[in-house]
């Protein structure tokens, strides 16, 4: 039934209707609007079964069977169906949130986040309420579309990804993860044109560009631009340590850290220098190698004065101004890493990781070819040598070869006469410095080698062996001598 307003009246609403007492300004938008209440829906699509209660929501399907979409983003290359839809998405690249909560001043792009958020969150959620509970179990929610995923779990409603084993509790999840197998990144960062799968990784990519980290520590100051590295950071108060090596007793934070370090057990160097073929470890060593190449670094044995950050007690160059700093500790004697368990301290955090192994006894690095394992990586390297035959350092006076830097500089003391161990109580000198420890037993006494036969103790290893011969030269004539009596 239609109820008309009195012709005198100004008020160009004049169609009013009994179910909801709208007002309506014509006869076609009444018939259109009365289509709601009967649900009468007249518009079918000849493409499919789809039929709308209006024309206008017919031609708007028509699209998504055509491909059209008139409404381009003029930042990105997106384009929509709907103009409001265009209207919506400009919102993320303007950061404009215009529907304002008069509650909590909590601002939103859309009109339905703001009534979602009046509707079933505002006074909720300010008050830590939980007033959706679960039926089945004990689990409650401030929010009731949460509860509403949750009771999937329940019921046994899973949306199955059709290419791997994975399952999810909403099919818009789903979607996005499908995007991983088939490779579609529709989301583009108008800055950098970096693509990602869903607006939600693009949002915390954006935060890289504008500097913004709205992921707060509430344990310590910190804060960050993508939730994951909060996520990951905050292991570090918990002390957490999911990713554990299979080859040592190591753990770590993250996944990418754990494949890092399993390098050092399987000397696998994926990161290859495409000038000079070295090979590395980490990404981040083959950049740094880079920069010999394209001059920002200069070799280090031709490093000079026109690197960035030169040391001003000794005009030694470093690539970083942390490698300054670690450096500069060898002139002020800094050690701020001591050891707990012994009196020892440490310039770096690392050689202190390293020390601890002493006590410890952990040798993480072992050697393919045969038993021995080491403290350190490049312990096991230079023993690889060993098995190898590969001797890289040269002399430049004899072509003499040796497997380690150390055993070549010994060596070029023979050339150069250097010795640079001096005795403190003689004028004596040596090239190496346990030669010097030897010789300083001459002057303490000290006899630190014992015959296991006799009483006598020895200053060097050398004497000992010498004397022993005298062991076993008795031995062999009581042998003789027991021979001759049986005859």
């Amino acid at each position: 039934m239609i109820f008309r307003a009195a012709s005198g009246e100004k008020d160009t609403k004049s169609f009013f209707c009994v179910h909801c007492s709208k007002t309506l300004s014509s006869l076609w938008s009444f018939n259109e609007h009365t289509r709601l209440h009967t649900g009468e829906k007249p518009f079918a699509c000849s493409q499919c079964e789809k039929t709308f209660t209006a024309l206008s929501g017919l031609k708007l399907h028509m699209k998504f069977h055509t491909g059209e979409k008139p409404f381009a983003c003029s930042f990105c290359s997106k384009a929509f169906v709907k103009k409001s839809n265009l209207t919506v998405h400009l919102r993320m690249h303007t950061k404009e949130k215009p529907y304002r909560c008069s509650l909590c001043s909590e601002s939103f792009t859309h009109s339905r986040n703001l009534k979602t958020h009046l509707r079933e969150n505002c006074g909720i959620v300010h008050s830590g309420e939980k007033m959706f509970k679960c039926l089945h179990c004990s689990e409650a929610f401030s929010h009731k579309g949460q509860l509403r995923v949750h009771k999937r779990g329940h019921r046994g409603e899973k949306f199955s990804c059709t290419q791997c084993d994975k399952f999810f509790s909403r099919s818009d999840l789903l979607k996005v993860h499908l995007r991983v197998h088939s490779g579609e990144k529709p989301f583009i960062c108008p800055q950098c044109n970096k693509a990602f799968i869903s607006v939600y990784t693009l949002k915390e990519h954006l935060n890289l560009h504008t500097g913004e980290k709205p992921y707060s520590c509430s344990t310590c100051s910190k804060s960050f631009a993508l939730a994951g590295k909060l996520k990951i950071h905050m292991r570090v108060h918990s002390e957490v340590k999911p990713y554990s090596c299979s080859e040592c007793t190591k753990s770590f934070c993250t996944s990418g850290a754990l494949k890092k370090h399993e390098r050092a057990h399987s000397g696998e160097k994926p990161f290859v220098c495409d000038q000079c073929a070295k090979c590395f470890i980490e990404s981040s060593t083959l950049k740094t190698h880079m920069r010999i190449h394209t001059g920002e670094k200069k070799p280090s044995n031709t490093i000079g004065k026109e690197n960035s950050h030169t040391c001003d007690q000794c005009a030694k160059s470093v690539s970083s101004l942390t490698a300054l700093k670690i450096h500069m500790r060898t002139h002020t004697g800094e050690k701020p890493f001591s050891c707990p368990q012994c009196a020892k301290s440490f310039s770096t955090s690392s050689n202190l990781q390293i020390h601890l192994r002493v006590h410890s006894g952990e040798r993480p690095f072992h050697c393919q070819k045969c038993p021995k394992s080491f403290y350190m990586l490049a312990n096991l390297q230079i023993h690889q040598r060993v098995h190898t035959g590969e001797k890289p350092h040269s002399c430049s006076q004899c072509s003499k070869l040796f497997s380690t830097m150390g055993s070549l500089q010994y060596h070029m003391r023979i050339h150069t006469g250097e010795k640079p161990f001096n005795c403190t109580v003689c004028s004596k000198s040596f090239g190496r410095s346990h030669y010097l420890e030897r010789h300083m037993r001459v002057h303490t006494g000290e006899k630190p080698y014992s015959c296991s036969h006799c009483p006598k103790m020895f200053a060097g290893t050398g004497d000992l062996y010498k004397h022993m011969k005298i062991h076993s030269n008795e031995k062999i004539k009581v042998n003789q001598s027991s021979e001759l009596e049986i005859s």
